[in-house]
């Protein structure tokens, strides 16, 4: 993980949300991005700088979070990446919704496996993907391309199905 810009006192990153806290300890913004993406269960583990939490009607909850491409081009860092956690039933099937609105690549893995990847040019999208493990860990990454001006938006994380069994 980058770290350019510092630790506070706890060892947390000094760059959260876009921006430095004043003070000697960060603001923990990862109960908000976990809220933001509306996936129950799940729990953002660990940010690196210039993944934002963003308000807008047109986000399900009026939420989610922006892995911000242009601002990590800027400041020379070559990825923004987001993990996450997630305590789902045995056989459901996680959906993610994003949408990349710079000219960079999102990645999206379960552990060390690429479950999936996008560009601009695929739109708002939505990935079914059924979770190899409870809970699962996810892990979001995207590197801005060559004069960036966008990221990747995550929005509207949900875990459906399952498996039931009836024993008599």
């Amino acid at each position: 993980m980058d770290n350019r810009f510092g630790t506070d006192l706890d060892g947390a990153l000094r760059m959260q949300n876009g921006r430095v806290d004043v003070g000697a300890y960060e603001w923990d913004w990862r109960p908000s991005f976990s809220a933001a993406l509306d996936g129950v269960g799940l729990t953002v583990t660990n940010v690196t700088p210039f993944v934002t939490y963003a308000t807008n009607a047109a986000y399900k909850a009026g939420s989610a979070v922006y892995l911000d491409g242009a601002a990590a081009r800027t400041n020379q860092q070559a990825a923004v990446e987001m993990a996450t956690r997630w305590a789902i039933p045995f056989g459901h099937t996680v959906t993610f919704g994003f949408q990349v609105t710079g000219n960079g690549t999102l990645a999206l893995y379960e552990g060390a496996t690429t479950i999936g990847t996008a560009t601009s040019a695929d739109g708002a999208k939505k990935l079914k993907y059924p979770a190899a493990q409870n809970p699962a860990g996810f892990r979001f990454v995207y590197t801005p391309g060559t004069g960036d001006t966008g990221g990747a938006l995550l929005d509207g994380f949900e875990g459906t199905g399952g498996l039931l069994i009836l024993v008599r």
